[in-house]
């Protein structure tokens, strides 16, 4: 397949188009044409939230202190997953662009990247890791300073660990390169048996942006956010917990009053999306769209 199939494929179809931007979860590797569709389960989602969290927490406690630094940290903010377009020199000379959605980033709004992206890694994203780091430190050309990758596809086991890649300039074969490079390589944050080793997850105040946004804070490396091998044991399981509820449709549920009937807007055009000239108008309602309720117990007045 030519490697513009795909994007030509969706300018061709302006509502195709529209849907995979807005609502789609996706990365896009031109050289290979090869879209993926990211479908993280609850699992994924809420343990990167709760680490995303931490980090949060860890920057308000930077922000919120007499450090001269703290004017820095105020422009770190979270990115989320929000989507990041890399540049890629293809070999004929031409420029395209890697599309990477991270589970979850940071970095500073003056900045062109993130700083630190944290992937969660599941079977799939397992065998890509390594294009995805280097996608994301190679073609931001160090602009990412820390790629986070949490490792919880262990089978029969409840182990899991968390690598952390760099930037780095090193020597191979008498030529010096510009690579990605471990610096905690798979290193186990919860045992076999489910108990928490005795390691951390840091990084430095200064990776959250570039050499230029950071230059005028020479103290920013004395500044550590550091997530403990017991943090992250108690974010999985809580994740863990979590998946399990929603899956065994298990947990605290409100109820409406018995006999009451539930009410539902009609399905019509104009209540699909909102037109041009504004929010859409309301149908009729109907007796037939009313569905009673089968809850034995209900919320009070």
């Amino acid at each position: 397949m030519h490697r513009c199939t795909i994007t030509r494929g969706l300018k061709s179809d302006a509502a195709l188009q529209e849907y995979v931007e807005s609502r789609l979860r996706y990365d896009y590797d031109p050289r290979r044409s090869l879209l993926t569709i990211r479908m993280p389960i609850p699992l994924h989602e809420i343990l990167c939230a709760e680490v995303a969290g931490e980090i949060t927490r860890q920057l308000e406690l930077v922000r919120d202190s007499a450090y001269p630094e703290a004017e820095f940290a105020k422009e770190i903010k979270p990115f989320a997953s929000s989507r990041i377009k890399l540049p890629e020199t293809l070999d004929d000379g031409k420029i395209e662009y890697i599309i990477r959605e991270p589970d979850a980033s940071f970095g500073h709004y003056m900045a062109q990247f993130p700083g630190v992206v944290i992937e969660i890694c599941y079977s799939q994203k397992n065998r890509d890791i390594r294009n995805l780091v280097d996608d994301y430190i190679l073609c931001s050309e160090g602009s990412i300073n820390a790629v986070v990758c949490i490792d919880i596809e262990y089978r029969d086991s409840k182990q899991a660990s968390v690598t952390l890649w760099r930037p780095a300039y090193n020597i191979r074969d008498g030529v010096e390169v510009f690579e990605a490079s471990p610096v905690m390589n798979q290193e186990t944050f919860r045992t076999r048996d489910g108990e928490p080793s005795n390691i951390n997850l840091r990084l430095k105040l200064n990776d959250f942006a570039t050499i230029d946004l950071t230059k005028d804070y020479p103290g920013l490396h004395k500044h550590e956010i550091v997530i403990s091998s017991t943090q992250l044991c108690e974010f999985l399981s809580r994740a863990e917990l979590r998946q399990e509820t929603q899956e065994r449709h298990a947990g605290s549920t409100n109820s409406i009053r018995p006999g009451v009937q539930k009410r539902r807007r009609p399905v019509t055009p104009e209540s699909d999306s909102l037109s041009e000239d504004g929010p859409a108008k309301r149908g009729h309602y109907d007796d037939s769209e009313y569905l009673p309720s089968s809850s034995p117990v209900g919320l009070d007045d």
